[in-house]
């Protein structure tokens, strides 16, 4: 039983922590930025494609875990960017709860462009290691 519980909190333990920490920067009601809009636009950005590329690969990992060095199917790839896309949604919503944040359709487009970019790179980086595929 303990192994058990066990391979399962490894199983999903990086996909809990990038979530737990999403809800938690979602929570603040001012995140410490560079000043400026240009700036400020970039660096919330890319900080939303990176963590939200790091949860695609998590929820992969986790949801695939005794395949998940091969090549993501069609049908995988559409599960993974509508979870992506439906955890997208519900934090903009909490961030709606937020004094000093709201909720911008944008995010979300920008949080599955994140997990398109990890499966584009998770294709490229398959077909390098085995070419054969």
């Amino acid at each position: 039983m303990l192994r058990f519980l066990w391979e399962r909190a490894v199983q999903w333990g990086p996909a809990v922590f990038i979530v737990s920490v999403i809800t938690f920067l979602s929570h603040q009601p001012k995140l410490p930025g560079p000043d400026g809009f240009a700036w400020e636009f970039l660096w919330f950005k890319t900080g939303h494609l990176v963590v939200y590329a790091l949860l695609a690969w998590s929820l992969y990992r986790a949801l695939w875990w005794q395949r998940w060095s091969q090549i993501l199917s069609r049908r995988q790839v559409c599960i993974l960017l509508a979870t992506v896309a439906v955890l997208a949604v519900l934090d903009e919503v909490h961030q709606s709860f937020i004094p000093g944040r709201g909720p911008h359709i944008r995010d979300v487009g920008i949080d599955v462009l994140g997990a398109m970019l990890f499966v584009v790179w998770h294709r490229w980086s398959s077909q390098i290691i085995s070419p054969e595929q």
